[in-house]
């Protein structure tokens, strides 16, 4: 099944960074009822390149 199909209009794929890190501190995803829409604040937490 397709994103599109289950009502997504855009996606952004997760980043690689470097080195790791954590990413910003919690709550990092909230609702935007308004507008219908999801805010993403996770700060490009990955365990880095290497891993």
């Amino acid at each position: 099944m397709h994103l599109v199909a289950l009502g997504f209009g855009f996606i952004e794929v997760g980043t690689v960074t470097p080195l790791a890190q954590p990413g910003n501190s919690k709550a990092r995803i909230f609702r935007f009822l308004s507008k219908q829409a999801i805010i993403n604040r996770l700060g490009f937490n990955n365990k880095g390149v290497d891993h």
